[in-house]
């Protein structure tokens, strides 16, 4: 489970088989926090710890197949337009590791980026 973006968005892992390999996938909710409020969040006061964890915890995991709720995330289309042209023993351009840990990254910069401008909002408006 990935705690943050929002309470109650959910992850899943599952093992998918391609010519007799065995892949791990992962489709996660989003990792996208900028939009989210996290100075002075009364009714999610923990989320910068959540949102801190999540982003730690999803590099613990050995993906190999990364999908998510929003397509443009893992960029399904360009992969899916490579699928389809794919020939014998070509990779699946859908099993991408690299592409998921930036994927983590982005976000986690984004993330990072969003609490520096409310921090830096809060304090301004408290001089």
């Amino acid at each position: 489970m990935l705690p943050g973006h929002t309470k109650g968005c959910l992850a899943w892992s599952m093992n998918l088989k391609e010519d007799g390999k065995t892949y791990y996938a992962f489709v996660e909710c989003s990792l996208n926090g900028q939009f989210l409020q996290y100075v002075g969040n009364k009714d999610y006061p923990n989320i910068v710890e959540d949102m801190r964890a999540t982003y730690k915890k999803a590099r613990e995991f050995p993906v190999e197949v990364f999908l998510s709720s929003h397509a443009s995330f893992y960029n399904m289309a360009a992969k899916y337009e490579k699928l389809q042209k794919r020939g014998p023993g070509d990779p699946n351009p859908f099993v991408d590791p690299k592409g998921y840990q930036a994927h983590v990254d982005e976000y986690e910069k984004s993330f990072e980026a969003a609490l520096a401008r409310q921090l830096a909002q809060a304090q301004a408006k408290g001089k």
